[in-house]
């Protein structure tokens, strides 16, 4: 029971939970439990083991591992998880981990690739949330009220998911249905997850369907760069905000700098141990 205890703190604070139910594949808890059951082994070297398992979990839900045989893959990962850090057998988990699944990070067909992920055609639950939960995870600055930072872990702090570019934005349609209408088809290449961050409530409401080109003027350079917005296109917005296009490449370009943070968080993760990400 402490080892679960342990593991709903590490993927609160670590992972940007806010409850156990948030977890994409329940399972995943069961291999970060048996590894914080070795408490006397892993307490001088803590700080390592939290951090193999954090990228163990995120390339776990970004490559989709657990897409494939969700109960198989859970035994896997508990030797995985044991090997490389009870036994410190670092080499086993590039080999059998970060190197064989290395071409579906990011890029597993149906589920995390570019195509999916952009078009927003039938992108499964468990990877939006992922991604809404990673967003958090970096405790962004919020949209308006510069000094809070949103995390998973303060019950006071209320949290919504924001478009970055509002279904109002969308002039093909009629302003009466460019909300509603837009919002209830979840096809809509706004509806991608990757048009979504969290900002506060109340933030949220005061935008409401605020042109992208009217409130980014709003944003602090630091919440910008928390949330990943694509800077290289600021310029853009007041020209082209209304066309697929600018939706398309907005986006495509966010991906992009959410993928590079992740990697570039797994090399700094990684740094003080034997294991070499790229």
């Amino acid at each position: 029971m402490k080892a679960l205890e342990d593991s709903g703190l590490f993927l609160q604070f670590r992972c940007g939970l806010k409850t156990i139910n948030d977890l994409s594949y329940h399972l995943m808890i069961v291999p970060i439990s048996y590894i914080l059951l070795e408490k006397e082994k892993i307490n001088e070297n803590i700080k390592d083991v939290l951090n193999i398992l954090e990228v163990w979990y995120w390339f776990s839900l970004f490559s989709g591992t657990y897409r494939d045989n969700m109960n198989k893959r859970c035994l896997i990962d508990i030797e995985l998880l044991y090997r490389t850090i009870i036994e410190k057998k670092y080499s086993f988990f590039e080999k059998e981990f970060l190197h064989r699944y290395k071409d579906r990070f990011f890029n597993f067909k149906d589920y995390s690739d570019e195509d999916t992920l952009i078009n927003n055609n039938d992108v499964p639950s468990s990877i939006k949330n992922s991604l809404k939960q990673y967003m958090l995870s970096k405790c962004p600055k919020d949209f308006i009220d510069k000094d809070i930072r949103l995390n998973s872990w303060k019950s006071d702090i209320n949290i919504e998911y924001h478009h970055i570019i509002p279904l109002g934005s969308d002039l093909s349609t009629t302003i009466s249905e460019s909300n509603k209408n837009l919002r209830d088809n979840k096809d809509h290449i706004l509806n991608s997850p990757i048009n979504l961050a969290p900002i506060l409530k109340d933030s949220n409401n005061k935008l409401s369907n605020k042109a992208i080109e009217r409130y980014i003027k709003l944003l602090s350079g630091l919440a910008i760069e928390h949330h990943f917005i694509p800077d290289t296109l600021l310029n853009q917005i007041e020209k082209e905000y209304d066309s697929e296009k600018f939706y398309r490449d907005f986006l495509k370009e966010r991906l992009s700098k959410i993928k590079v943070n992740v990697e570039n968080e797994f090399v700094s993760l990684l740094s003080n141990i034997d294991i070499k990400y790229q």
